[in-house]
Parts: C-alpha cells; structure tokens; sequence
C-alpha cells in the first residue's frame, strides 16, 4: 500500500475526466514461456497483480480562488506486495502532477497555477509497474467560487495645495490569492484615470487638476473570473489655496421698503474671486452696529437671516463674512431698509385670561381677575380697556396699564338699577295696560270729520302699542330702567403699543338678572 499526496495551492477546482491505462491484449501469467510452434521462444514478465487506487480531497468543497487543496490517493495491491511506478493526479484530462509512488511527495504547489473559478473533477492514476496492473482512482469533484477582493486608498498629502500633484495610492487584496488586472479612480463617481495592478496588487496615479474644495475620491475594481468586484472606502481629498482667497460680499433685502411688523429676509452672498469655490464659514448681520444675527454659508455661498422686528424708520444693514482658512474675510455694501407705518403682530406675543363668574344683578358690580403674561421673554407695557358692555355699565381696571413683564389686576363691572321711579316696584310684571287713554281718543274720534278720523284712526293704534309695550317694560313706574336684564358679550382688550402693536381680545359672557 502507498499513499500519495495532494497538496495545491489552486485559484480554481478541477473538473475530471476519468483517465486509464489501455488493458493489454493478451493477458499472460508471470513467467509463461512464448512458443513458435513447438519451439520456445521467450519468457515474458507480465504485470498480473491487480491494484486499486482512492482518492480522497480533504479541503471543503466550495473553495476560494487561491486556496489549497488537500487529498492524497492510497494504491494498493491485491497481493499486498511492494509497488513502483507512479501516481498522476489529472484535472479532467490535464495533468496536475506526477509523483514516484516509493515516495511520501506531495504535488507541487506550482501545479495549481492555472485553475480558475469553476467545477474541477479530481482523479489520481497510477501507472503500475512490471508486477502490478495500473489503476485508475474515482473522481472528486471541486467547486472553485471567485475569492473576495477588498481594496484600499491612500492619499500622498491631503490636506494638498492647489495646483500641486497629489498621488493616490490603491492596493487589492484577496483573501486567498492576489488581483490582477485594472482598477478605476473616480471623484464623486466620475472618473479620473485607470491603472493596471502590479504583481503585488498595488496601482498609483497623479493627479494635479484637482479644484479648490473637498473631493471624495474612491477606487472600484470590476468583477473578473477569479475575483469579485470591490470599491474602496472614500477618501475625502482637500484641496486648499495656498493663501487666503479674496471673496466679495452682496446683500439683497425681501421687502424694501417694508411695513412694520412685515418679515424681512436678507440674503448674503459670497463668492471667491476668480475661482469657483464656493465660501464656506458664517456670515454677521447688522443694523448699524447692532447684530441682527448669525447664518452660516450653504453649498453655494448663500446665507440668510429672516427678521419682522425691525421698528419703523430707515435700517442701515450690511453683512460681514469672517472668511475661512482658505478665504478671506469680506463684508458688503450697506443697504438702506426703510420701514414704514405700524403693524399689529400676530400672534400677539402675550396671552390675556379672565377668572371668575360674570353674574351680577342690576344695579351691583362683579369683580373679575384679569392676567396677563408673555409667550416667551418680555413684551412691551399691555393696556387694558373694555368693548361691548350694555347701556348704563362701566367697567374699571384696579391698573390700567400692566408692566412689561405682564401681571394681574381686577376688572369690576358695574351696572346701574332702575332709578327715576314712582315705585318701588321699577319691572312691574302684573300691570295691565292702561286703557283710559286709548278709549277716551276713540270716543274723540267719533266727532270729527271723515277725513281726518282715518288719521287719527293710525295715530290710535300707534299710542295704544306704545303703552302697551312701556307698561310690560315698566314705564308705568320708571323713566330709567338703568342696565336691562340679558346675557351680553363683554370684550377684554389688552394692548401693547411701540414699534408694533399686539393686541389680545378675549370674550366673556356677562349675565344681568333682575333685582
């Protein structure tokens, strides 16, 4: 018995064809005497003993390009006598390798150059030798899948100045084996040059073409037979100036001129002079010496503060741009915003609340509880006043104006009781309507003309309504009836004055009953 060994270091499995031996025509015994008639002729020496041979692959099946493949193949001989010759492992007809079956070899590991990405069918044969028939092994078959490819960037100098040469250094690796072939370079997708890889994997490129700003550049090896395709992580490549890069500033205004209250946006635009960079940093708005504010630049060199607390009057606003490491700083032209007239801001920046029950009887005052306070910060002094109180009522503030910080105070409203009356009974319900006078018109009527009673028929009929309707009212006893009875909706009014004007209205529903 011998075993033989395969170890390969292969990219690719092997498909089999099964190889034998040719079988000899006529199968003689060791020893048989050759005859020509009766006449010897010869002794031949022939292979009669019968050998078998297996093939076992150790490694898992499927493979990676550029992993070993481990097996042996075990020969033995029927007689269990010594064997010579040789082993041959095939990948389907090719020849692998061959080793002496007398040695404990293995195949080389140059045998596996060549395999490529596929299905492999593995045999072993050996070769027999002056006692012993050859044989041939069963076949094994091996799957070769595409080995993972990762590749890596490296920059020669980043940060890099503009205009200088900049190289960029890619390397491929397999996990078994290394890539071969070309690789692309590209910034943001677009691409930049091609390379071919050297043995080891590595590709390089120079490049000075490269713009002011920040550039992501990245490799990307397409998919071969053997090796799978790979990007690389981005590189950010920043490309600066040398020295600072002058910019200019601009300023545009939304609404000029504007009303009071009225949301202006002022747009700041900066640009490099004679490149196209786009700045980068913060821009400062100011009115006069005042800052409106802060806004830092966009992609584009645009940067904007909205505003609707400028007082009426003329604004002088400009815009200064604190430049970057590579631009300079620059401001703008002063622009002339003009605002005009007065406007109430909505939402108003405070709320008004009133607590407690607004009853009250003819004739009396209810105290109610008024609060005012501001959404957010402080809000100018807020002045209180009342709208849509019924006839013969008043309403009074314990303060009128609340301060800055807003506060509480009391609203009272008064009402006013019947006065001017011949009773004590002002809402007499009981009274029926008095009907002296209306009778004694009626008989006055009867003596006068034809012509002039039909007018006086209508003024009749007037007087007779009007009693009628000021005795259910009480006009009987009173010539005032003060604050009537009823439900009334009473506003609260809060309003705060100065470059803008809020106001806050808020509705409550007054309730008068009788005495």
């Amino acid at each position: 018995m011998s075993i033989q060994s395969l170890a390969l270091k292969t990219a690719t499995l092997i498909a089999l064809i099964s190889v034998a031996l040719p079988a000899p025509t006529q199968q003689l015994s060791t020893n048989q005497t050759v005859k020509d008639g009766d006449k010897p002729v010869a002794t031949l020496q022939t292979a009669t003993v019968p050998t078998t041979i297996v093939l076992t692959i150790s490694s898992a099946s499927p493979l990676s390009y550029g992993e070993d493949v481990g097996g042996y193949a075990l020969v033995n001989s029927s007689d269990g006598t010594a064997l010579s010759g040789t082993v041959t492992f095939y990948d389907g007809a090719t020849n692998i390798c061959t080793i002496p079956v007398t040695q404990t070899t293995s195949c080389p590991a140059s045998a596996g150059t060549g395999f490529v990405t596929g299905t492999h069918m593995l045999t072993a044969v050996y070769s027999g030798d002056a006692t012993h028939q050859g044989s041939t092994s069963n076949g094994v078959p091996v799957v070769v899948l595409p080995d993972v490819t990762t590749l890596s960037l490296a920059s020669s100098a980043n940060p890099a100045g503009y205009g200088g040469a900049v190289t960029f250094t890619a390397t491929a690796q397999g996990d078994h084996a290394t890539p071969t072939g070309q690789i692309e370079f590209l910034d943001g997708g677009n691409l930049i040059a091609t390379a071919t890889l050297s043995p080891g994997g590595v590709a390089s490129i120079a490049e000075s073409a490269l713009t002011l700003g920040t550039h992501p550049i990245t490799v990307r090896y397409a998919a071969t037979q053997n090796f799978g395709a790979a990007e690389s992580a981005v590189l950010n490549e920043v490309v600066q100036a040398s020295s600072a890069m002058a910019t200019s500033t601009t300023l545009a205004s939304s609404a000029n001129p504007a009303s009071a209250g009225q949301s202006i946006t002022f747009t700041a635009n900066v640009v490099t002079v004679g490149q196209t960079l786009a700045p980068s940093g913060t821009v400062t708005f100011l009115d006069g010496s005042s800052v409106l504010g802060m806004a830092p630049l966009n992609g584009v060199g645009l940067a904007t503060l909205t505003t609707s607390s400028l007082a009426p009057g003329s604004h002088t606003i400009s815009a200064n741009y604190a430049g970057s490491g590579a631009t300079a700083a620059s401001s703008s032209a002063p622009l002339t915003e003009t605002v005009s007239g007065t406007s109430t801001l909505s939402p108003a920046p405070f709320t008004l609340t009133v607590a407690g029950t607004p009853n009250v009887i003819a004739g009396e005052g209810v105290n109610l509880v008024i609060t005012v306070a501001p959404r957010a910060g402080t809000i100018q002094p807020v002045q209180l006043t009342c709208d849509g109180l019924p006839a013969e009522s008043a309403c009074t503030f314990g303060t009128a104006t609340l301060p800055a910080n807003g506060g509480t105070t009391t609203l009272q409203i008064s009402t006013m009781s019947p006065h001017s009356c011949a009773s004590d009974t002002p809402y007499s319900q009981n009274a029926g309507i008095p009907l002296g006078a209306p009778v004694l018109a009626g008989f006055f009527i009867l003596f006068l003309p034809r012509r002039g009673r039909r007018s006086m028929k209508n003024l009749l009929m007037v007087l007779i309504a009007t009693c009628g309707i000021a005795t259910l009212m009480g006009c009987g006893n009173c010539s005032d009836l003060g604050t009537r009875p009823g439900d009334y909706t009473v506003q609260v009014v809060g309003t705060s004055t100065g470059a803008i004007t809020s106001k806050v209205i808020t509705k409550i529903a007054l309730h008068v009953t009788v005495p």
